[in-house]
Protein backbone atom coordinates (compact mmCIF):
# COMPACT_ATOMS: atom_id res chain seq x y z
CA UNK A 1 0.00 0.00 0.00
CA UNK A 2 1.42 3.39 -0.93
CA UNK A 3 2.29 6.03 1.65
CA UNK A 4 -0.19 8.40 -0.02
CA UNK A 5 -3.06 5.94 0.55
CA UNK A 6 -2.02 5.34 4.15
CA UNK A 7 -1.74 9.01 5.06
CA UNK A 8 -4.93 9.92 3.16
CA UNK A 9 -6.86 7.27 5.07
CA UNK A 10 -5.29 8.13 8.41
CA UNK A 11 -5.88 11.85 7.96
CA UNK A 12 -9.60 11.46 7.29
CA UNK A 13 -10.81 10.06 10.61
CA UNK A 14 -8.21 12.13 12.46
CA UNK A 15 -9.16 15.50 10.93
CA UNK A 16 -12.89 14.72 11.11
CA UNK A 17 -12.49 13.94 14.84
CA UNK A 18 -13.95 10.44 14.61
CA UNK A 19 -14.00 8.55 17.86
CA UNK A 20 -15.92 6.21 20.10
CA UNK A 21 -19.67 6.55 19.75
CA UNK A 22 -19.51 8.34 16.39
CA UNK A 23 -21.04 7.09 13.18
CA UNK A 24 -18.83 7.69 10.15
CA UNK A 25 -20.06 7.45 6.56
CA UNK A 26 -17.28 6.41 4.17
CA UNK A 27 -17.91 6.68 0.45
CA UNK A 28 -15.98 4.09 -1.61
CA UNK A 29 -15.39 2.10 1.57
CA UNK A 30 -14.09 -0.97 -0.28
CA UNK A 31 -11.36 0.96 -2.15
CA UNK A 32 -7.78 1.37 -0.99
CA UNK A 33 -8.24 4.53 1.06
CA UNK A 34 -11.73 3.55 2.17
CA UNK A 35 -10.66 0.12 3.44
CA UNK A 36 -7.90 1.60 5.54
CA UNK A 37 -10.05 4.49 6.81
CA UNK A 38 -12.86 2.21 7.97
CA UNK A 39 -10.41 0.06 9.92
CA UNK A 40 -8.94 3.13 11.63
CA UNK A 41 -12.41 4.43 12.48
CA UNK A 42 -13.48 1.04 13.83
CA UNK A 43 -10.29 0.87 15.92
CA UNK A 44 -11.26 4.28 17.38
CA UNK A 45 -14.63 2.86 18.41
CA UNK A 46 -16.79 4.34 15.67
CA UNK A 47 -19.65 2.70 13.83
CA UNK A 48 -18.98 2.82 10.09
CA UNK A 49 -21.48 2.88 7.25
CA UNK A 50 -19.76 2.37 3.92
CA UNK A 51 -20.91 2.85 0.36
CA UNK A 52 -19.83 0.24 -2.17
CA UNK A 53 -21.12 -1.81 -5.03
CA UNK A 54 -23.12 -4.89 -4.04
CA UNK A 55 -20.24 -7.22 -4.93
CA UNK A 56 -18.16 -5.65 -2.11
CA UNK A 57 -20.76 -5.79 0.66
CA UNK A 58 -19.60 -9.13 2.10
CA UNK A 59 -16.04 -7.78 2.29
CA UNK A 60 -17.22 -4.68 4.16
CA UNK A 61 -19.22 -6.79 6.61
CA UNK A 62 -16.01 -8.74 7.37
CA UNK A 63 -14.45 -5.40 8.35
CA UNK A 64 -17.38 -4.60 10.64
CA UNK A 65 -18.86 -2.03 8.26
CA UNK A 66 -22.57 -1.59 7.52
CA UNK A 67 -22.64 -1.62 3.70
CA UNK A 68 -25.01 0.42 1.55
CA UNK A 69 -25.26 0.50 -2.24
CA UNK A 70 -24.58 3.55 -4.36
CA UNK A 71 -27.24 5.18 -6.51
CA UNK A 72 -30.64 6.80 -6.30
CA UNK A 73 -32.01 6.81 -2.78
CA UNK A 74 -28.57 6.64 -1.14
CA UNK A 75 -29.42 9.11 1.63
CA UNK A 76 -32.48 7.06 2.60
CA UNK A 77 -30.47 3.83 2.70
CA UNK A 78 -27.84 5.47 4.91
CA UNK A 79 -30.55 6.80 7.25
CA UNK A 80 -31.99 3.28 7.51
CA UNK A 81 -28.53 1.84 8.23
CA UNK A 82 -27.75 4.55 10.81
CA UNK A 83 -31.04 5.48 12.49
CA UNK A 84 -29.16 7.48 15.14
CA UNK A 85 -27.68 9.72 12.47
CA UNK A 86 -24.29 10.26 10.88
CA UNK A 87 -21.69 12.33 12.74
CA UNK A 88 -19.00 12.58 10.05
CA UNK A 89 -18.41 11.63 6.42
CA UNK A 90 -15.31 10.83 4.40
CA UNK A 91 -15.54 10.93 0.61
CA UNK A 92 -13.03 8.70 -1.12
CA UNK A 93 -15.24 8.33 -4.22
CA UNK A 94 -14.97 11.85 -5.60
CA UNK A 95 -18.53 12.09 -6.83
CA UNK A 96 -21.06 14.87 -6.49
CA UNK A 97 -23.53 12.29 -5.13
CA UNK A 98 -21.14 11.46 -2.27
CA UNK A 99 -20.79 15.13 -1.34
CA UNK A 100 -24.52 15.87 -1.62
CA UNK A 101 -25.45 12.95 0.61
CA UNK A 102 -22.71 13.79 3.10
CA UNK A 103 -23.78 17.40 3.59
CA UNK A 104 -27.43 16.31 3.77
CA UNK A 105 -26.73 13.83 6.58
CA UNK A 106 -23.94 15.47 8.61
CA UNK A 107 -24.97 18.55 10.58
CA UNK A 108 -21.44 19.96 11.04
CA UNK A 109 -19.74 20.58 7.68
CA UNK A 110 -16.38 20.73 9.46
CA UNK A 111 -16.82 16.96 9.90
CA UNK A 112 -17.26 16.29 6.16
CA UNK A 113 -14.13 15.82 4.08
CA UNK A 114 -13.03 14.58 0.71
CA UNK A 115 -9.72 13.17 -0.44
CA UNK A 116 -10.73 13.36 -4.08
CA UNK A 117 -10.44 16.47 -6.18
CA UNK A 118 -14.02 17.53 -6.73
CA UNK A 119 -14.83 21.17 -7.55
CA UNK A 120 -18.23 20.74 -5.87
CA UNK A 121 -16.42 20.42 -2.51
CA UNK A 122 -15.92 24.18 -2.43
CA UNK A 123 -19.57 24.82 -3.33
CA UNK A 124 -20.74 22.58 -0.47
CA UNK A 125 -18.20 23.94 2.02
CA UNK A 126 -16.53 20.55 2.40
CA UNK A 127 -12.90 20.42 3.39
CA UNK A 128 -10.34 18.80 1.15
CA UNK A 129 -8.19 16.43 3.16
CA UNK A 130 -4.50 16.27 2.42
CA UNK A 131 -1.93 13.54 2.51
CA UNK A 132 0.23 15.52 4.92
CA UNK A 133 3.01 13.38 6.28
CA UNK A 134 4.46 14.01 9.71
CA UNK A 135 6.37 12.23 12.42
CA UNK A 136 3.35 12.60 14.70
CA UNK A 137 1.04 10.87 12.20
CA UNK A 138 3.55 8.08 11.68
CA UNK A 139 3.89 7.64 15.45
CA UNK A 140 0.10 7.44 15.71
CA UNK A 141 0.00 4.69 13.11
CA UNK A 142 2.76 2.78 14.87
CA UNK A 143 0.90 3.05 18.18
CA UNK A 144 -2.23 1.62 16.53
CA UNK A 145 -0.22 -1.23 15.07
CA UNK A 146 1.41 -2.03 18.40
CA UNK A 147 -1.82 -1.52 20.37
Amino acid sequence: MSRTVVFSAYGGPEVLRVGAGDTLLVHAAAGGVGTFAVQLARAAGATVVGTASERNHAYLRELGVIPVAYGDGLAGRVRAAAPGGVDAALDAAGTVEALEVSVELVADRARVGTIAYQPAADRFGVQRLSTERSAARLAGLVALWEG
